[in-house]
């Protein structure tokens, strides 16, 4: 009997460990922008953010046309488990990503929001927390011609199953969120229809003024097609 071959996991780990480096590159960007943006009230400007889901509702129109029917999987704390402040925020800028989503989507088109999944996130977690299954199960409750629009981040290894009911899936995945070296290769090999996804290391800004919420959208995320 051949031995069975072992997995690079050195070359795994480093791998994980520059995109969870990229990520919290891309929070203090993100806090750095509520700092440039926050006016005499104490609060963060969501309007980027809301930009941003202005941008991927537009860009579902285009891929989808003016009608269909879509489910939304975003994520929420874990309500067991205190969450920091920063992951509190992050959460709600995407909240604001989903709403402006869909309001976009309303002014667009007929569309019908079958179901929006919400993920527990857990404290200690620094990226989207997928318990054992639970995707494989989210994509068989969806009906097959509906088109899934994540505002998280998928599973770090898609199993074989996952993959081969995502490819046999009419309708189409759209993923808003992640960082381009994570979600592009999901892209080029069509398991994603769209996505729109933080560019590492994020681009600097051309000149000193003020960027408006949809310039400084278009300077941060790429979207990314097949």
């Amino acid at each position: 009997m051949n031995p069975t071959p072992r997995a690079d996991t050195s070359g795994q780990a480093r791998q994980r460990w520059k995109l969870s480096g990229a990520l919290l590159l891309l929070g203090a960007a993100v806090w750095f922008l509520h700092a440039t943006f926050k006016s005499d009230i104490p609060t963060p400007n969501v309007k980027p953010f809301a930009s941003l889901g202005g941008l991927a509702a537009d860009e579902t129109v285009a891929l989808m046309g003016t009608h269909g029917s879509i489910a939304i999987v975003s994520e929420i704390p874990d309500p067991k488990s205190p969450a920091s402040d920063a992951m509190v925020r992050s959460i709600g800028v995407v909240a604001v990503e989903v709403q402006a989503f869909k309001e976009t989507l309303r002014r667009r088109g007929r569309y019908t929001i079958l179901s929006e999944l919400k993920l527990v996130r857990p404290a200690d977690a620094i990226n989207t927390a997928w318990p054992s299954d639970s995707f494989r199960k989210l994509l068989q409750s969806v009906p097959n011609h509906a088109t899934l629009v994540a505002f998280c981040s998928l599973p770090s290894q898609l199993t074989p199953a996952e993959r081969a009911l995502l490819q046999s899936r009419t309708g189409r995945l759209i993923i808003v969120g992640g960082v381009v070296p994570e979600v592009k290769p999901l892209v080029d090999g069509r398991v994603a229809h769209l996505a729109i996804s933080a560019r590492v290391p994020t681009p600097q800004q051309e000149s000193n003024e003020v960027e408006t919420p949809q310039a400084w959208v278009r300077r941060v995320y790429a979207v990314l097609k097949p």
